[in-house]
């Protein structure tokens, strides 16, 4: 890893959570990983898509008494949150199935790569919001590891035609 005196406080969250999501991933296996990715994958699909018009609805019901920033953010972290509880309750009926047949190490080796996985989802989550609650200067983002890492990947990704979102703070936006 180099010199580890250049870790940011952003670089050493995003390491703890690739770690824990590791040991997760290895210790509840390849199956239900699958479907924490899966609950994971189908609460950023659906919030994207579904929280414009159901913030939309939700303020024709509601009129002016909620802002409309706030039911739009509220109607979407409702939206992620039932999203979740959806495919986990699907995951807990096939994970009964999975018990009866028993898990191996090779699930558990699957889930461990899973893990990683997810845990590099969120740690990307987490660098997008810090970034754009703290800025790209503050002392936290500035040098971190992290944003290199994402800001990588970016540029490969948009060297080949597909797009990460541009970081920038709110203040950018308006």
């Amino acid at each position: 890893m180099g010199d580890l005196d250049s870790l940011t406080s952003l670089d050493g969250l995003i390491f703890a959570i690739l770690i824990i999501a590791l040991a997760r991933g290895l210790f509840i296996g390849l199956v239900r990983e699958s479907f924490s990715i899966a609950a994971l994958a189908a609460a950023v699909l659906i919030t994207r898509y579904a929280t414009r018009p159901v913030s939309e609805w939700a303020a024709s019901l509601l009129g002016d008494s909620i802002n409309s920033g706030i039911l739009f953010w509220g109607t979407g972290s409702l939206i992620a949150i039932c999203t979740v509880l959806c495919v986990a309750l699907v995951g807990r009926v096939i994970r009964k199935g999975v018990r009866i047949a028993g898990l191996s190490w090779a699930d558990r080796i699957g889930g461990a790569a899973f893990g990683l996985s997810e845990g590099i989802i969120v740690g990307l989550l987490i660098v997008l919001g810090a970034t754009w609650a703290l800025g790209r200067d503050h002392p936290a983002i500035e040098n971190s590891r992290s944003l290199k890492a994402y800001e990588t990947v970016r540029s490969y990704l948009s060297e080949s035609g597909r797009e990460l979102p541009e970081l920038a703070p709110p203040s950018r936006w308006l």
